[in-house]
């Protein structure tokens, strides 16, 4: 026998020319050298909407009836046909020896049996008629799928005789029930229309409840004739099923350990994956089970029961912190040389907890090799400290998702936060600077990859900045991620700031910190977090860009200090501008933002190409932070008019200087956006509209040189 199959995916390609679109297929070489075809499957048909054969337009205007509408059994099919020697061929799809053919093969030993028949008789039946007999094994004994088939209505369902050719030939469905009579297969209910109008509208109408004769199916199956060739397609329900089946696919990934996305039923599915983990927990072998195929009705019934009771969720959430273990994750939230490391090892020596540094794990592992070391960690510790800056939200978001999807099923794993540092807005910054920059110098190369003495002249600083400015505290959104946020009042006294953390956590947490020690063996273990230097060199592999003429993107004047505390005396006796102006302060967006002014953007280049040269021939050298190209040349301002609107806020200047060239017909500076979404160069149109239509709202500051 030769078996024949062919990827599912190659169906759909208009671009793949398959020999044949059958589903199962083998062939054999008689005697006298002809090869023949002693077991078809269907062909390849697809549900509505999956291609464009199936689509109701195409449906509706190319097919003819009569159609035929099969209940869609949920099971795994099997194809039984008789061969030349007189032998019966059962098998799973393209496989002869799997196990659902070889239980298939017990199964239909029985049920010949019971009408008095042998296999021997069944393959001479199906070889007369050049048959191949397509039935669906659901039994729930064997393995369990979707829908429940308990022992009464377990067997093969037969809903296909298929006509052994190249060609798709298949006999219409009272000849299937009435071989299914004869031989004492299960039969397969079904019904007939003539009118597709008619099949559409039923089969919407059983897909409000996914039943049909007071029965959960899968859907139907639906036969009938396009271009006078025998054509099938298929409608699943979406409901129940669908649903259903997300949870088993879920089920098998939390089992698995996989991450676990939730795409559809957004209110009930997490719920049931909570509920599931929950259980998991309880019951480690339910796991096992699941995994074979067993259990799966059962958990989902028992869980659509819980959930009538009116108390659910609490109940849930009360057994998960019952039977987990709680373990605390600590998260410094803080930027370079602030303490956090000096601090995480003084915690770890005082109270023998695991200590997680991001700096020894390797470049090339990345974030996950930080949260696979935090849950080893985990295993072995109460509480792990995850000292890395974690200065970004969503860096922290994510690990936090991380740790604690992979941690359920074993942990109750809560999360503290240490942040070192407020918003760090322009007056702030260079102190902070200053302190970590100074501690930075004086550790010299006692570090994983910041070695000193390697840095050209100002590296660290452009280091320090570029941290500063990624940095964000606990946003209101994450808040509740944490059990605790401690906020440090400053980060000169590392000590102090240590004896903070463990008085705050003994008061808040007296579980992970009973007993607070005295301030002398702080000292002692602060000291020796002192002495610590690191055995291993982390090499940070970044491709360096060469800062060049052909890379600038813009020339423009760039304030040396910010126009926040100017902007806020300016508008302080104008109640309106005012109000809307303390909202965007309380964004934080312009804490770490540089204000400028656009002389020149690359776009205008080929269109005022003697402004470009101007400033192209001007010596430039890159700024200490890498971020520039700077020169000596200094412009001043007057300040003319402020703008606003409920996205932005922006002001106009005039430039003092003689011999600067720019291109924008109204210089400007764009002070803040509300959010993300609003583009700077929406300053223009505001300015615009104001002096064309004489339209939005602005206030005169003339005379207010910068």
């Amino acid at each position: 026998l030769s078996s024949f199959r062919f990827n599912d995916w190659d169906y759909l390609k208009p671009k793949i020319h398959l020999p044949t679109l059958a589903r199962g297929l083998f062939t054999t070489t008689l005697p006298d050298g002809t090869k023949t075809i002693v077991l078809r499957g269907y062909d390849k048909f697809f549900n509505i909407g999956e291609a464009e054969v199936t689509t109701w337009d195409n449906i509706e205007a190319h097919t003819t009836g009569q159609y035929t509408l099969s209940a869609k059994e949920n099971g795994c099919i099997l194809f039984i046909s008789g061969l030349p020697d007189g032998e019966l061929l059962v098998t799973s799809k393209h496989a002869v020896n799997s196990a659902h053919s070889l239980y298939g093969n017990t199964l239909l030993d029985t049920i010949l049996e019971s009408v008095g028949a042998t296999r021997a008789d069944l393959a001479a039946e199906l070889y007369l008629h050049n048959y191949t007999a397509v039935c669906e094994l659901c039994d729930d004994r064997f393995e369990e799928h979707i829908l429940e088939y308990p022992p009464d209505r377990a067997g093969l369902y037969l809903h296909g005789l298929n006509v052994n050719t190249a060609q798709f030939i298949t006999e219409p469905f009272d000849k299937v029930q009435a071989f299914a009579a004869k031989w004492g297969f299960r039969s397969t209910e079904y019904k007939t229309y003539n009118d597709i109008h008619e099949v559409r509208s039923f089969l919407d109408k059983c897909a409000e409840n996914g039943k049909w004769n007071s029965r959960e199916i899968e859907g139907f199956v639906v036969r009938c004739k396009r271009d006078n060739q025998h054509f099938f397609f298929k409608y699943k329900f979406e409901e129940p099923y669908f649903l259903y089946r997300q949870w088993r696919e879920l089920t098998n990934a939390v089992i698995a350990k996989k991450d676990v996305t939730v795409k559809t039923h957004l209110e009930i599915t997490p719920l049931y994956i909570k509920w599931v983990k929950q259980q998991l927990r309880t019951d480690p072998s339910l796991g096992e089970r699941y995994s074979k195929n067993h259990g799966i009705i059962a958990l989902r019934k028992q869980f659509l029961e819980a959930l009538k009771q009116p108390d659910f969720q609490q109940t849930l959430e009360s057994k998960i912190l019952e039977s987990a273990v709680t373990k605390y994750v600590i998260m410094p939230i803080a930027t370079i040389g602030c303490g956090k490391t000096t601090i995480g090892l003084s915690l770890c020596d005082l109270f023998r907890w695991g200590h997680v540094q991001n700096d020894n794990i390797p470049q090339s592992k990345g974030p996950a090799g930080f949260h696979a070391l935090i849950l080893e960690s985990l295993e072995k510790f109460p509480v792990v400290y995850a000292d890395r800056c974690n200065h970004i939200v969503k860096q922290r978001e994510t690990t936090i998702k991380a740790i604690r999807e992979a941690a359920e099923a074993k942990y109750n794993v809560r999360f503290i936060a240490i942040q070192f540092h407020e918003y760090i807005g322009f007056s702030d910054a260079y102190k902070v600077i200053s302190t970590t920059a100074q501690r930075i110098y004086a550790r010299g190369d006692k570090h994983q990859s910041i070695q000193t003495s390697q840095m050209p002249e100002g590296a660290v600083e452009g280091l320090l900045k570029q941290f500063i400015g990624q940095y964000r505290p606990v946003a209101e959104s994450e808040v509740d991620y944490y059990d605790l946020v401690i906020k440090l009042p400053n980060i000169e006294d590392t000590e102090g700031n240590l004896k903070t953390i463990v008085q705050q956590i003994g008061a808040a947490c007296p579980n992970v910190i009973p007993e607070i020690p005295d301030d002398e063996h702080m000292h002692e273990a602060f000291e020796r977090a002192l002495n610590y230097k690191p055995d291993f060199k982390k090499v940070i592999k970044t491709k360096a860009k060469k800062l060049t003429r052909k890379r600038v993107r813009v020339y423009c004047a760039r304030l040396e200090t910010s126009l926040v505390p100017v902007i806020t005396e300016l508008l302080s006796l104008n109640k309106e501008p005012l109000e809307q102006w303390n909202a965007l302060k309380a964004t934080h967006r312009m804490d770490n933002i540089v204000h400028h002014v656009t002389l020149i953007h690359r776009s205008n280049m080929e269109t005022q190409p003697d402004v470009w040269r101007f400033y192209e021939n001007i010596e430039m050298k890159p700024s200490n932070d890498g971020q520039w190209l700077e020169s000596e040349l200094k412009v001043q301002f007057e300040l003319t008019r402020i703008f606003w609107t409920d996205r932005l806020f922006t002001v106009q200047v005039k430039i003092q200087n003689d011999g600067i060239p720019y291109t924008n017909k109204y210089l400007h500076v764009t002070l803040g956006t509300h959010d993300e979404s609003v583009r700077p160069y929406e300053s223009n149109n505001v300015i615009e509209n104001y002096y064309r239509n004489n339209e939005g709202s602005s206030l005169d500051v003339s005379q207010r040189k910068i």
